[in-house]
């Protein structure tokens, strides 16, 4: 009876951890693209996720808070296909890196980053 205990409380604890773990996990993308000294660091930044045609790339499209005309274009490197959809609203956490020597957006008020997501809600 002992052991039928031990082996009870041993699977109930098994799960408990799994649960756990799961729940904290955050995706981190784009680890190639996080190189050199972060630039910004975000918590909680509401986007859109689009593919920019220019450079081929999905990213994450962010408005200024207190501007009316400047946006972060966050690049993500290799995406997985559940973020590659033009329009989808995300909550994030990250790291912006720097975007490629010599890129700048066509778009005056733009600025391209490479974008380290180390939380992400979609919305």
């Amino acid at each position: 009876m002992k052991k039928q205990i031990a082996v009870g409380w041993v699977a109930v604890l098994m799960l408990a951890f799994s649960r756990c773990k799961d729940k904290t996990s955050d995706p981190i993308l784009n680890d190639e693209c996080a190189r050199g000294n972060i630039l910004k660091n975000v918590k909680e930044r509401s986007g859109t996720i689009y593919y920019n045609s220019l450079e081929k790339k999905y990213a994450v499209h962010t408005s200024e808070q207190g501007t009316y005309d400047s946006q972060d274009i966050g690049f993500l490197c290799n995406p997985p296909d559940s973020l590659k959809i033009d329009g989808l609203a995300v909550n994030f956490d990250g790291d912006y890196y720097a975007y490629e020597k010599d890129r700048v957006a066509p778009i005056g008020g733009a600025t391209y980053y490479y974008l380290h997501i180390t939380k992400l809600k979609k919305d």
